[in-house]
């Protein structure tokens, strides 16, 4: 979720090369430049496009060069946003004076190196990042602490009734439905003039087991739900009554005739099968309203100029 990228992104440096953020459009600068004063800390150009860089390489491989360059415009605000809060929730976390123990910070270390094929690369990477061992321990210190100040006052705090969960359920029961299925076999054919000659069999009542060894080799479809196939398949299958064929259907991909074998209806899924899945979007939800609350309150007592 958003509010959490910062557990990851402080570590995204030893993935993705600080260089890409002059390597992608929409973050090249002639110099850096301050774009945000937090109390007694600054924002620099620099720092946004290190966090662009990373949207970029998040962007699907087939957006062109011009799409990419437009969402990465779009999420300038954003960057700026999320290391303002970032900011914040770090500043917090000092001035609450949490402890990360050294052994903690040790453990994250060697936990990233491992990451790497050899202390070679590994230490290619930092290098690249204008780095020093001394550095990555500092960023793991500060993300550990940033997640802690985070648990605290905001994933702690979060309960989720029995109460709540039903009545979501209740007003959400459309959504909690298993759809209706078919069983079903199958006799596929690559050409008409051949799944002709089955479907005239069949007609003549022909066994369609027998047919299908005859005419095709492959397995049966099985159990398919509603939405599962290509439209017109979905729509013949499921006008079919138990152990009636349906007529010859041309896909992209060949001919095909098929008997319903057995078909379910819809069914409403209970509150004992869906309640593990409910609770964990309540509490995402409130995670979510409840981090929003208190960084906003966080950035109300701060000092905070944009250039």
């Amino acid at each position: 979720m958003k509010y959490f990228y910062f557990l990851s992104f402080m570590f995204l440096f030893v993935i993705i090369p600080s260089a890409c953020a002059q390597d992608h459009p929409g973050t090249q600068l002639a110099q850096d430049r301050i774009v945000a004063i937090v109390n007694n800390e600054i924002i620099t150009q620099s720092d946004i496009d290190e966090l662009l860089a990373v949207f970029y390489m998040q962007l699907p491989e087939n957006y062109s060069e011009e799409r990419k360059e437009e969402e990465i415009i779009k999420k300038q605000p954003d960057a700026l946003k999320r290391l303002i809060e970032d900011k914040l929730i770090l500043e917090e976390a000092k001035h609450k004076g949490l402890e990360i123990s050294e052994r903690a910070v040790d453990e994250r270390y060697k936990e990233l190196k491992e990451r790497f094929a050899s202390d070679n690369d590994f230490q290619d990477s930092l290098i690249a990042q204008g780095l020093t061992p001394a550095d990555l321990r500092k960023r793991i210190k500060e993300q550990m602490m940033m997640a802690s100040i985070v648990d605290v006052n905001v994933n702690k705090a979060i309960t989720v009734s029995p109460t709540e969960i039903t009545a979501y359920y209740q007003a959400h029961r459309d959504e909690y439905k298993k759809p209706e299925t078919a069983e079903v076999d199958s006799i596929y054919a690559d050409s008409e003039a051949r799944i002709d000659e089955a479907f005239n069999l069949l007609s003549n009542g022909e066994n369609f087991e027998e047919v299908k060894g005859r005419f095709s080799s492959g397995a049966s479809l099985g159990v398919v739900g509603r939405g599962e196939l290509l439209s017109d398949i979905e729509e013949a299958i499921f006008a079919l009554e138990e152990g009636q064929v349906s007529g010859v259907i041309k896909t992209d991909g060949g001919f095909y005739i098929f008997k319903l074998l057995s078909k379910k209806p819809q069914e409403q899924l209970s509150l004992a099968d869906i309640e593990a899945e409910i609770k964990d979007r309540l509490v995402k939800e409130k995670k979510k309203e409840k981090f929003s609350q208190w960084v906003n309150g966080l950035k109300e007592k701060a000092y905070i100029i944009i250039k």
